[in-house]
């Protein structure tokens, strides 16, 4: 678990923990302010749990219908501007043991009755936003579910005891047994709020293009530098809803959080990330991710992948398996007698299926990225191998 961070010699505030807290507005520290994302993607490769304050950016907590809670600007926000910048509570490497961290940060020091509360009032996986309580009516939107000093005394740690439902009482554990009360409910509250990352000693691209007898032999030497995946949760960052046309992007490296405007954003509108940045609306619908996160179609907004019929969903997967066609067909490159040849053949063959795919589904769907950048890489490499070879007029043509 992060220990909570010392404050640096930066800031125009101090927090109740005696860091310093800056404002997205305040003026920038000595040091060039908050970290960037290659500092925290460097800190997230080496597995470091960055020292950090947090920045609070112009967000504010409100209600939103058929969503429980959310966070919407309170002033108007430029693309790549600042939203949160927030370490984690705390971070593991699965849900259970990222829940067993949690809880004993709970009952640490005779319990911390403010988190014990906040982590209560937070969703839950398989649950509907209904399940979640409505923002208190005292105007506390912009200082809502941050990180506060520890607090409550013993006897007012037993009675927030009874904040826990009663329901978690079950599968043989006695109703005194709140330790694993707590466990268990804390799982369900990491499932529907922690973030994925993954702590990558050798860096991402370099193990992707390793090959997989290279992998295996990395494992099996040296296992420390294998890609581990990490969970972490964030109070601040879990009331971010998800919104499948987003307006905000996320990073979560070094036990940190950057969350920034991916366009500009108007005061008053809500803030949406991706839950899955790296999957469409048809995939989480498929593994489960819409009903565990309490969702419908109709709240995440525009899911054109949600709306195709039972013919176009299967051409959806057809285009989804066009990149590994690819991949398969330019596999044989080294034993080609023409690179050239074979390259306008595979060339040709993706040319075709996208024709295909673009007259059967809306153009604008996130599963054509891929294969268009495919097409991009091919129509470069063509090019270059025809310039190479003396027939620069055809390949600039490609470029």
């Amino acid at each position: 678990t992060p220990p909570l961070r010392r404050a640096s010699a930066r800031s125009s505030r101090i927090d109740p923990f005696g860091r310093r807290s800056m404002s997205a507005s305040s003026s920038p520290p000595p040091e060039g302010g908050p970290p960037s994302a290659i500092r925290l993607l460097a800190a997230g490769q080496r597995g470091e749990a960055l020292d950090v304050a947090p920045v609070y950016g112009p967000c504010e907590a409100v209600n939103v219908p058929g969503k429980g809670r959310g966070l919407v600007a309170s002033a108007n926000v430029p693309a790549n501007g600042l939203l949160l910048l927030e370490p984690a509570l705390a971070s593991s490497a699965t849900y259970t043991d990222l829940a067993a961290e949690v809880c004993r940060l709970v009952e640490a020091d005779s319990g911390d009755v403010t988190l014990l509360k906040q982590l209560m009032s937070l969703s839950c996986w398989g649950r509907p936003p209904s399940s979640v309580p409505a923002l208190p009516e005292s105007g506390e939107g912009e200082g809502f579910m941050k990180r506060q000093p520890r607090s409550g005394s013993p006897e007012e740690f037993e009675a927030a005891k009874a904040l826990l439902p009663v329901e978690e009482a079950n599968a043989g554990q006695t109703a005194e047994d709140f330790s694993a009360r707590l466990q268990r409910h804390l799982e369900l509250v990491a499932r529907a709020n922690a973030f994925r990352s993954a702590v990558d000693p050798l860096g991402a691209l370099a193990w992707h293009a390793l090959a997989p007898q290279e992998q295996r032999a990395v494992a099996e030497t040296d296992p420390g530098k294998m890609p581990s995946p990490r969970v972490s949760l964030f109070l601040r960052a879990s009331l971010f809803n998800h919104g499948e046309a987003a307006n905000a992007c996320w990073l979560v490296a070094g036990s940190v959080i950057l969350v920034r405007a991916s366009r500009t954003i108007t005061k008053g509108e809500e803030i949406l990330l991706s839950y899955w940045p790296d999957v469409d609306a048809a995939d989480a619908s498929e593994h489960g991710l819409l009903e565990g996160f309490g969702m419908s179609g109709s709240s995440i907004g525009d899911a054109l992948e949600l709306t195709l019929s039972a013919e176009q969903r299967q051409q959806l997967v057809d285009l989804k398996q066009l990149p590994v066609g690819v991949a398969n067909r330019l596999a044989v490159a080294g034993s080609a007698s023409d690179v050239a040849a074979l390259f306008d053949d595979v060339a040709s063959y993706l040319n075709s299926e996208l024709t295909k795919a673009e007259a059967a589904l809306p153009k604008n769907l996130r599963a054509f990225l891929e294969p268009r950048f495919f097409q991009a890489q091919l129509s470069l490499q063509q090019a270059a191998i025809l310039a190479a070879r003396g027939d620069p007029e055809r390949g600039a043509k490609l470029e």
